[in-house]
């Protein structure tokens, strides 16, 4: 599982996603936690895309 989340993000911020990786960490598959700094909710839609795509085409690379 990956988690990204954006540091202006006031949706899901860092607390409630450390919370996820915290429980999800515990599984026997791959869960990795990823900060993208300045972006906000929609991770996808911002000035941050790109860095949000690479970090998730990044993830399944290596474990897909």
């Amino acid at each position: 599982m990956l988690i990204v989340y954006g540091t202006s993000d006031h949706v899901s911020p860092k607390a409630i996603n450390e919370a996820i990786f915290k429980k999800q960490e515990k599984n026997k598959g791959a869960t990795e936690l990823v900060e993208i700094e300045g972006a906000s909710h929609g991770l996808t839609i911002d000035h941050t895309w790109r860095k949000s795509c690479d970090t998730a085409l990044g993830f399944v690379k290596r474990y897909v």
